[in-house]
């Protein structure tokens, strides 16, 4: 199974377009901000000028809203997140539980596969949250990208061609070093898989007593000086 926004939407489908909305939302907000900040300023420019200022505070109070919303709607997203994220769990463990039923035991027993199942499960269902959050984070960057291009090419087309530009070797600067650190975390998985066992040893109370009795402690936790 694929665990993506896709699921997200099959599994919590109200919560999961809420959060989209607001999201993209969010991601044009800023534009909208910006030219009320510029309007702003122009009619206190022309207030100072001419001594009047019709329209200045109508401008201040859409400013100061837009400002707001933001906040606003983030706290919304957290508290139908917190929904989402319950909701989510149950679906993601149980079909991971039978998920693990089908498997047989030589998959079990593979070296590769390990290390697959400890990094797709390093630190349970938070991973499949931070890929979905991720992806709705993509969502957001995309609707802002598409709306400010149209706005940038409204304008410039020339300017707009220059950032984008600019910002090429940074974007794959970010993609190389993101890249490396993934395969850090990669080739790391059979420490962790060993780290994850010793700690059984300790953390609970049927292993632990086997430890205690079996005087095996300083095999297991060979850094351990005392009980």
């Amino acid at each position: 199974m694929r665990f993506s926004l896709g699921y997200a939407f099959r599994s919590a489908s109200k919560e999961t377009f809420f959060i989209a909305c607001i999201i993209m939302v969010i991601g044009v907000l800023p534009y909208g901000s910006s030219y009320l900040l510029g309007k702003l300023v122009s009619n206190i420019v022309l207030g100072v000028k001419s001594g009047s200022y019709t329209g200045i505070y109508y401008l201040l109070l859409l400013y100061a809203l837009f400002n707001a919303l933001p906040t606003i709607l983030s706290n919304i997203r957290l508290y139908i997140s917190r929904n989402w994220q319950l909701k989510l769990t149950n679906e993601i463990e149980i079909s991971r539980l039978e998920r693990m039923e089908s498997i047989d035991i030589a998959t079990w027993e593979d070296p590769k596969f390990q290390d697959l199942n400890q990094r797709a499960f390093r630190n349970g269902p938070y991973v499949i949250f931070q890929l979905a959050a991720g992806q709705l984070d993509i969502l957001q960057a995309i609707t802002s990208l598409v709306f400010g291009t149209i706005l940038a090419v409204h304008f410039s087309l020339g300017v707009y061609l220059l950032v984008i530009i600019s910002a090429i070797p940074s974007f794959f600067v970010d993609l190389k070093y993101a890249f490396k650190g993934w395969n850090i975390w990669a080739k790391d998985s059979p420490a962790q898989r060993r780290f994850a066992d010793l700690r059984q040893h300790i953390l609970y109370k049927i292993p632990l007593i086997e430890t205690k009795l079996l005087q095996s402690c300083f095999k297991t936790m060979p850094r351990m000086t005392s009980w």
